[in-house]
């Protein structure tokens, strides 16, 4: 999708960030705290850095596309 969408507006550079699991307040709204803390304690434990990204993780993503002008057609994984 992101090559087509590349080929498409060229010269516009086109990247894109794939998040995993990001901690954000829409959890909160969908289950108890205990159920999400439960949640998120097993999945940390199954990622290689132990933890689950937050928003402020995901922003850094797009900032680090964003810094240089030459980099396109990259994908980001964040996943904390």
């Amino acid at each position: 999708m992101a090559r087509n969408l590349a080929l498409e507006f060229k010269p516009i550079r086109v990247n894109f960030v794939s998040p995993g699991l990001v901690d954000t307040e829409m959890w909160d709204a969908i289950m108890s705290p205990e159920v999400k803390g439960g949640m998120f304690d097993y999945l940390a434990g199954k990622h290689p850095t132990g933890k689950v990204a937050t928003a402020a993780d995901i922003a850094e993503a797009y900032i680090y596309l964003m810094k240089d002008r030459f980099r396109k057609l990259v994908k980001v994984l964040s996943e904390a």
